[in-house]
């Protein structure tokens, strides 16, 4: 138990290390000790005039945004070079004590003309302790809020960029086990030889080629997710995205590509998708 206290009082908390709470912490518990003192009127001075009770109240919460910038940004970096659970807790601790403290003295300099009163100090550290409980509470919530859509926005982010990176690549495994890494914009046409495929792709603006021992059934189910590929013969599965036009010969089909001099057949069956799919290239 004391081994696991350690361990979770030992872990990294930023709360104090962020600029934007660290303001948020001058100015919120500022204006709360500022509401509390005109609302309930503390200490048995209900008795005084509300435009008073109005002026104290406001120069609390002044005291106390002042004390909080001070330690929040001038001591703390001369204290805590990094915070964790443990060190945050005995901060706000610090924190609370002082900000009792300095509106304890100022409660004594204007109702009592500067006699310490030690029942009124405790008084004012019991009250600070309790308001300044529910408002590190709810700093500690607007925190974890914060850092939960933090973590959540850089998942997300890490999240999409990884399904983009993966995306711009091809993965082939041939039947021994044997991997084939590619760009999808890099692979132009594959085609069939009896138990292989032969994949054709640039690189360096120079059109290569690797065999592979894979079936072309196979391959174009690896390449389904894809839509630019399709298959437009028997024999070969092409990259769209490479090609020009459907021309017509004697001997059939023909599909040009932009940057291969070879024709690749096109069946019957398949111009009418081939076709389509070159169209919306155009108009888009």
């Amino acid at each position: 138990m004391p081994g696991q206290l350690k361990s979770i009082l030992s872990r990294p908390y930023d709360l104090f290390e962020n600029k934007h709470f660290r303001i948020y912490m001058v100015i919120i518990p500022s204006f709360f000790v500022s509401l509390f003192i005109f609302m309930f009127m503390p200490f048995g001075y209900g008795y005084t005039e509300r435009k008073f009770i109005l002026s104290l109240s406001v120069s609390c919460g002044v005291i106390t945004g002042f004390v909080m910038f001070i330690n929040l940004f001038v001591i703390q970096k001369y204290i805590f070079s990094y915070f964790t659970i443990g060190r945050a807790i005995i901060w706000n601790t610090w924190l609370l004590i002082c900000i009792g403290f300095v509106n304890a003295l100022m409660v004594t300099i204007v109702f009592f003309k500067g006699n310490i009163i030690i029942r009124y100090f405790f008084e004012m550290q019991g009250y600070t302790l309790s308001l300044g409980t529910v408002i590190s509470l709810f700093m500690v919530l607007m925190h974890y809020n914060y850092q939960l859509k933090k973590k959540l926005t850089e998942y997300n982010i890490n999240l999409e960029s990884k399904i983009e990176n993966e995306n711009k690549f091809i993965k082939f495994t041939d039947n021994n086990g044997k991997p084939f890494k590619i760009r999808r914009d890099e692979l132009c046409y594959i085609t069939c030889a009896d138990n292989y495929i032969d994949i054709f792709y640039i690189e360096n603006n120079k059109l290569k080629h690797i065999l592979l021992r894979l079936t072309l059934k196979l391959a174009d189910t690896v390449l389904k997710e894809f839509p630019e590929f399709k298959r437009c013969h028997r024999s070969y599965i092409v990259n769209l995205k490479h090609a020009k036009k459907i021309i017509s010969s004697h001997k059939g089909y023909k599909l040009l590509f932009n940057n291969i001099n070879q024709p690749i057949p096109v069946s019957r069956n398949y111009k009418k998708e081939i076709s389509l799919f070159l169209n919306s290239q155009n108009f888009a």
